[in-house]
């Protein structure tokens, strides 16, 4: 597949995220850089309840379906947002500054994009690569799965996936069901690697963008600035979605950083300097409008992956604890002494459930025993600092410094940004360090380092920029006006000699600095010659795989070991995988005992029985190969040492690949 030939499959998800969450938000109040950021966290949500919704209701979920699902979604928003809101005035024209400053942020949009998009593009080399990894092997077969089904509902869609089918407990499958509706142009891979670009890398950029505008309003450089900044991080969507494929994580995280953008514009008295945004024209009931954007932002936040709750809870805390705060003040000075400190105190309250619900809750606490790896805390500062190889120190030290700076400068203008990064840098180095009480709060997720580190570079971001324009009005004053006491008129021009100045610095340094490494690590899950372990299938094998499409029943299922190619012809045909994945945990008894003894074909009646019940009529064999201490014969070694000769039937074969099919049950 040619790079244009997935133009088709990327507008069409860029509409679906796009245009039914910007029609909302623009329904209930909400404009300009917030609307366009919000619009695919409220398409999420929305998508999020639909599949939820039609499951119930046995309706199948394809394009056909889910469209006129969004448009009535669309519908209630404008709805509420009529009611709500006042009748709307004639219009007035643009200020020119208004125009230039958004004209600025969407070339910095569009050049964080560019950046980010190109290193993922030279690392597959062709958009319908196919990734060779754990996580992105089940999202690619739970893809597949809900397209052949037609059910996403988070209740147990993908329950199929696991050998007991088992999944009545909540799975997110807002990604999956975004898939589903893209691979009706190209397929699941060509769908899955279009939307890491149009679902993860534009929505994050839109994102940390609009926090930018929040934060500083008066400054549009910041926002312009902010993405490209993004486009530095190789950790993400790089490490987190491009690599480890943690698909439903990525685009939650991905959608964090405009809801929390909305949630701030909602709360005024965040600013001090009195600098407005549009949401503060809105008085008396009108105000409740943009609120129920927020809500739908913040459920395609948590449907996308259930982290999102505390994503939200912890990065939000420091500006709901003092927008309360500073509200339940002035009722108390109004005489509503119990009122103000309820107000005050419901969000510390709120954020002492979260953090309770770590320890308490068995699913959060199983969660929180998961078996990370530990490290140390200074490791993991060093870390963020000069990065994890020689190659990116350069970018990553330059980065930092603007960060520094710029966590100087929010904290004197928006001081809950600075305490919103410093509560990620706390969390991230918690889930960095040994375990204990403040590891077990990162619980959320996995105690993982990596996911706690795209938080931390998402809030990064918007401090780097503010600190490059720090740092670009500090050069200013080097020059002949500024030193003779000159003054210029404010506004996006006063600074800008030295904010481009920067910004040639952290696109000189920091992103080719890290651009090999952003690109070596996307290419370690697609590309079978560099990837981090043995290749499950080369791309002659995959090539093979999928022309079993041609030759294969539609019914058919095909057992065969997951990590040496068999996993693959559910996603690449559509037949069944009878081991579709790869964790041990998802694996029932009948398919464990087929992994110890499926050799025994002829001479075992249990094998047989197993292979009957579950209506598996096909073998796929391929040669033992290397993989860890015990190579894959030592993991799964009933699949290895099969007499092909007696009681099956060569059906194809490319290499040392074949599939068989089974007469000896019949």
């Amino acid at each position: 597949m040619t790079w244009v030939e997935i133009v088709p499959t990327a507008a069409l998800l860029l509409a679906v995220l796009l245009v039914p969450g910007w029609l909302s938000v623009r329904g209930l109040g909400v404009g300009g850089l917030l609307a366009v950021a919000a619009a695919p966290a409220v398409t999420a949500g929305a998508l999020g309840v639909l599949s939820v919704l039609y499951g119930l209701a046995g309706l199948r979920w394809s394009l056909v379906t889910v469209l006129p699902g969004l448009g009535l979604a669309c519908l209630v928003a404008l709805a509420c947002g009529r009611a709500l809101l006042p009748p709307p005035r004639a219009p007035r024209a643009r200020r020119r500054a208004g125009g230039g400053a958004g004209g600025l942020v969407a070339v910095g949009v569009l050049a964080g994009v560019a950046i980010a998009t190109s290193a993922f593009a030279q690392a597959l080399g062709a958009p319908d690569t196919v990734p060779q990894m754990h996580d992105s092997l089940f999202h690619l077969n739970g893809a597949e799965l809900a397209a052949r089904t037609g059910e996403v509902t988070p209740l147990g869609a993908m329950g199929g996936l696991y050998g007991d089918g088992r999944g009545g407990g909540f799975y997110p499958t807002v990604w999956h069901s975004v898939v589903v509706l893209g691979a009706v142009v190209g397929g699941v891979v060509p769908a899955t690697n279009a939307l890491v670009v149009v679902g993860v890398v534009l929505p994050w950029m839109l994102g940390v963008a609009a926090l930018a505008h929040v934060a500083a309003p008066r400054r549009p450089l910041v926002a312009a600035l902010a993405p490209v900044v993004a486009a530095s991080a190789v950790v993400f969507p790089g490490v987190a979605v491009m690599f480890k494929g943690m698909y439903p994580f990525g685009l939650s995280v991905a959608l964090t950083p405009a809801t929390l953008a909305l949630a701030a514009a909602l709360l005024p008295t965040l600013r001090p300097e009195g600098e407005a945004v549009a949401l503060d024209a809105l008085r008396g009931r009108a105000r409740l409008a943009p609120w129920l954007a927020l809500a739908m932002a913040a459920a395609g936040v948590i449907l996308a992956h259930s982290s999102g709750l505390a994503a939200l809870g912890f990065l939000a805390a420091p500006a709901v604890v003092t927008a309360c705060w500073r509200l339940g003040s002035s009722q108390r000075e109004a005489g509503r002494a119990l009122l103000g400190w309820a107000t005050a105190l419901a969000p510390v309250a709120a954020l002492v459930l979260l953090v309770a619900a770590v320890f308490t809750v068995p699913k959060l606490r199983a969660m929180a025993g998961y078996a990370s790896p530990e490290g140390s805390p200074l490791a993991a500062l060093g870390h963020v600092l000069v990065g994890s190889t020689p190659q990116q120190t350069a970018g990553a030290l330059g980065v930092a410094v603007l960060t520094l700076v710029g966590l100087v400068t929010a904290w004197r203008r928006a001081r809950w940004l600075a305490w919103s990064w410093l509560v990620a840098l706390l969390l991230f180095v918690a889930a960095a360090g040994p375990d204990g009480p403040l590891r077990t709060l990162t619980g959320f997720w996995y105690k993982s380092a990596d996911r706690l580190e795209s938080l931390l570079v998402t809030v990064g971001a918007v401090l780097g920029a503010w600190g490059a324009l720090a740092l670009g009005r500090g050069l200013r004053m080097l020059l002949p006006d500024a030193r003779r006491g000159r003054r210029r008129a404010p506004g996006p021009g006063s600074a800008l000699a030295g904010v481009v100045a920067i910004a040639l610095v952290v696109l000189a340094v920091a992103v080719p600095g890290t651009a090999d490494e952003q690109r070596a690590t996307t290419a370690a899950a697609y590309q079978p010659d560099v990837m981090v372990h043995p290749a499950w299938a080369t791309p002659e094998e995959l090539d093979f795989i999928e022309g079993l499409g041609d030759v294969l029943p539609e019914d058919a299922v095909v057992v065969g070991d997951p990590m040496n190619g068999a996993a693959f012809v559910q996603v690449l045909t559509g037949r069944r995988a009878y081991i579709p994945v790869l964790g041990e945990s998802a694996l029932s008894a009948d398919q464990r005992y087929l992994q110890e003894n499926f050799h025994d074909l002829t001479t075992d009646p249990e094998v047989c029985r197993i292979l009957r019940e579950h209506g598996v009529e096909y073998y796929y064999e391929d040669a033992p190969m290397p993989y860890g201490a015990v190579g894959l014969v030592g993991m799964r070694p009933g699949f290895y040492g099969v007499d092909v000769m007696t009681g099956l039937e060569l059906v194809a074969s490319s290499g040392t690949a074949a599939v068989y099919r089974i007469e000896a049950c019949d």
